[in-house]
This record gives structure tokens, sequence and C-alpha cells, in this order.
């Protein structure tokens, strides 16, 4: 598929972009396994969930995680353990509440 496609690229690369990929939950586990990545972006599509496996180690370097104008209510409480996080964007989704970890986020920007 296309999106197995774009995540095969992105492991020889720092980026993963699925924006405006029509994405559907769930993303493929492919997407959590990525080594080295900095940023991903999933904008614009369908999500109305995160896989608890954004925490995993492999993606514990991600810097840039772009979620804006998706379908998501919650964040999965692993987003907290993304400690190099520096950009968080959720605009335009139907988030409820967020998980107290990610204030932990100390790298963040405003």
């Amino acid at each position: 598929s296309e999106i197995l496609r774009v995540v095969h690229l992105a492991s020889k690369s720092t980026k993963l972009d699925m924006a405006k990929m029509g994405a559907m939950d769930p993303l493929p586990v492919e997407v959590y396994t990525i080594y080295y990545l900095k940023q991903m972006v999933l904008n614009d599509n369908n999500l109305m969930s995160i896989s608890p496996l954004i925490g995993n180690p492999r993606m514990r370097g991600l810097m840039q995680l772009n979620l804006a104008n998706n379908l998501l209510t919650k964040l999965p409480e692993e987003v907290s353990l993304l400690v190099d996080l520096h950009f968080l964007v959720l605009h335009n989704n139907h988030l409820v509440s967020i998980h107290p970890g990610i204030a932990g986020l100390t790298n963040l920007h405003r």
C-alpha cells in the first residue's frame, strides 16, 4: 500500500510524512518502529487514535509530532515518554483532555 511505501522511505531518512494521505485507524505497526525518526507528520488524516507504541524506544528521539486536523479524542500516555519532543501540534482534533505526563516534556516549545 501507499502508506507502507512511505514508511519504507522514512526508514531511510529521519522524517515520516503522511500528511493528507487519508490514513485511518489503525496505523500500521511499522509506523512506530522506524529507527532514528525525528519528524512524524500525520496531519490532515482521519486518525481517531495513536497507538501506545508511540512510546517505544525506537521513537524516543522524535522531535516533531504533527497530529493536527484529525479526529483524535485522546493521546496515549506513552506520548509523555518522547522526552526529545520539541513540537507537538494537536489543533483541530476532538481532544477532551491531555495526559498530565505530557506537561513533563520540558523540551516542548510553546
